[in-house]
């Protein structure tokens, strides 16, 4: 049983990775998903489980949401994979022309992007991954299949490394939960494991932005971890050596990672001390030196040094003058952007007895973690997700909350695990819809907690809406209006039906409005963009209702043709001209439903301005 259901899986797992790595095939990843799944079930009662089962039954799954968010080379995405085409395309010159090739903006010839910022660790783990991707480029290309070029910046390329980071990824979380098992019982582990994952900013860079460093860190250091757990109670040569090669896998893909030496020192002093020999500990430095010797080659040849940070002395005022913002600040602070990180450490604080010389050592690589990042002079991360830059401690936090759902369930007679799943779940939910929003543009920085709880609370309510909505119809979104809303105008809001779009009246706009404008002489407005720009008119009951838009525009369009739309039904049309005008418009009872109804202006033609394609501008819609 166990064999079958490790192929069945492992099938599954290599349809979802297909349908990821080629999205022209059009092969819908679900199927790979339902074989693993399906795989894993069956053989939930054998003795001993497979581990490979779960493993790519979890694979199939990360490659599923991978390829439904298709993530973007953004942030410095470019900058770790660049490596691999600089390669394939011969390696001559500097970085500069394959970096312009992956969609850089034309890099002058000082920029230091050209000599290479980032880590090679990446690559090099993405480079089994980026070869296969190649030769299936090259194979197609020879049935006649053109759709891809051999260029090695082809959409088949960049998601062969996405391809690498989720299996990096996948790969560590179930090492951990492993490692986590040794002294935690099934359920807590599990939940630390997974409110880690979905509670971090680990979702965002595996699924959305995999090209960057921060799941394969997140990987390699989950893997640490089971390492050093495994050496601790059996420590072997060959323990020490594999824990050595992570530790050197680990900086060689994040060089911050060398504050994760404090694990396998604190392990090493105290075989020491208990006069276990010195040849394990030697052998794992021996490993490590030689998992990073492709980083001082790369150093050596392009900046004539076997060690330095190409990003300039600068780069780290070792004061660490941000150390309090990287934890608390609202501007992508630990803490607040990703509270389960403080059960994690609260956790740790509390796990001595359990964890003894790993709860302290993780302790000591979180705070030396945090004060790194405090002494980065982009401390905040620029278009960062969260606390990017505390990728590696992730797997320590997760010790540390493995420890707080023990400790919360010890409290508990009947169903103890209730409460701290719940409080975990509703932690990984805030983060999913921080993450949501983040990905829309809407906190890109500082995240003021008065707003991200309204914002949460507007997730919250349009996916009622959309779920009551598909299973009522408009009923359902009415009751999801009035449990989250309740407001209607000329009952308890807005009782002159007065929309000042120029003004403050903001939670009546839908999609397509500009922020505010003024232009002397004449009345506050907002753009509404091209084609279509939407309000939200929330009613008791459908009446039919005359309406005016005051509205005019830009004068180099002259004149400007109109349709009105309720609820997606077209219920009218209408003309504006290059001055100021009341122009009529009607909103009948048939198309108007009890609740939020959404009634949009789509216009004929668009105007370029201020960066983006305009309507008409909009001072006032007065409803009766």
């Amino acid at each position: 049983m166990s064999t079958a259901a490790r192929w069945t899986s492992g099938l599954g797992a290599l349809w979802s990775a297909l349908a990821l790595l080629d999205p022209a095939l059009g092969l819908p990843s679900w199927p790979g998903v339902a074989a693993a799944l399906v795989a894993l079930v069956r053989q939930r009662r054998a003795r001993p489980r497979d581990p490979w089962t779960a493993f790519f039954a979890l694979l199939s799954a990360v490659y599923l949401v991978q390829a439904a968010v298709d993530g973007n080379l953004g942030a410095d995405s470019r900058g770790y994979f660049v490596w691999l085409p600089w390669l394939l395309r011969g390696g001559g010159g500097d970085l500069g022309h394959t970096l312009e090739a992956l969609g850089q903006v034309e890099l002058p010839a000082s920029s230091p992007l050209r000599l290479g910022l980032h880590p090679v660790g990446p690559a090099i783990l993405w480079s089994p991954f980026y070869l296969a991707a190649h030769v299936y480029v090259l194979a197609g290309r020879a049935l006649g299949r053109t759709v891809y070029a051999a260029d090695g910046v082809a959409t088949p390329y960049l998601r062969a490394a996405a391809l690498g980071t989720g299996l990096v990824a996948t790969a560590g979380a179930l090492a951990l939960l492993r490692a986590l098992r040794t002294r935690h019982e099934a359920p807590a582990a599990a939940l630390a494991v997974g409110a880690i994952a979905l509670g971090s900013s680990l979702p965002y860079y595996v699924a959305i932005q995999p090209l960057m460093a921060h799941g394969i860190v997140f990987g390699l250091a989950a893997l640490l971890v089971w390492a050093w757990v495994e050496t601790e109670r059996a420590p072997a040569v060959r323990r020490w050596a594999i824990l050595g090669a992570l530790f050197g896998l680990l900086v060689l893909a994040r060089w911050q990672a060398l504050v994760a030496a404090v694990l396998p020192v604190a392990l090493a002093v105290r075989d020491l001390r208990q006069g276990r020999g010195a040849q394990g500990p030697l052998v794992a430095a021996a490993t490590a030196l030689a998992a990073f010797l492709p980083q001082s080659l790369v150093w050596h040849a392009w900046h004539g040094r076997w060690i330095t940070m190409p990003q300039g002395a600068g780069y780290v005022s070792w004061s660490s003058p941000h150390l309090l913002d990287v934890l608390v600040s609202a501007d992508r602070g630990l803490f607040s952007w990703t509270p389960v990180a403080a059960v994690g450490v609260l956790g740790l604080v509390g796990g001595a007895r359990r964890w003894g010389l790993l709860a302290a050592s993780s302790l000591a690589a979180v705070a030396l973690t945090a004060w790194v990042n405090g002494g980065v002079s982009d401390w905040a991360g620029s278009d960062a997700f969260g606390a990017r830059r505390f990728d590696l401690v992730l797997p320590l936090l997760a010790i540390g909350v493995a420890v707080a759902v023990e400790g919360a369930a010890a409290l508990v007679a009947r169903r103890p695990m209730l409460a701290p799943a719940a409080l975990l779940a509703l932690l990984a939910a805030w983060n999913l819809g921080l993450l949501r929003l983040h990905a829309r543009g809407a906190f890109p920085e500082a995240a003021p907690l008065e707003d991200l709880a309204a914002a949460q609370a507007r997730l919250l309510r349009h996916a009622a809406e959309r779920t009551l909505g598909a299973l009522l119809g408009a009923r359902g979104r009415d009751l999801a209006y009035r449990f989250f809303v309740g407001q209607y105008f000329y009952v308890n809001a807005n009782p002159g039906g007065t929309i000042a779009v120029g003004s403050d009246d903001a939670r009546y706009l839908g999609e397509g409005w500009s922020g505010p404008r003024w232009h002397e002489g004449g009345p506050r407005f907002r753009w509404a963009l091209y084609p279509r720009a939407c309000i939200l008119v929330p009613l008791a009951g459908p009446s039919t209702l005359p309406a005016t838009v005051q509205a005019r525009v830009p004068r180099r369009l002259e004149a400007q043709a109109f349709t009105v739309t309720v609820n997606g039904a077209v219920t009218g049309t209408g003309r504006l001209g290059p001055e100021w005008q009341d122009v009529p418009f009607s909103l009948p009872a048939s198309a108007l439903v009890r609740g939020e109804n959404v009634v949009c202006f789509q216009f004929e033609r668009g105007w370029g301005e201020e960066g983006q394609q305009v309507g008409a501008q909009v001072a006032r819609i007065q409803l009766p």
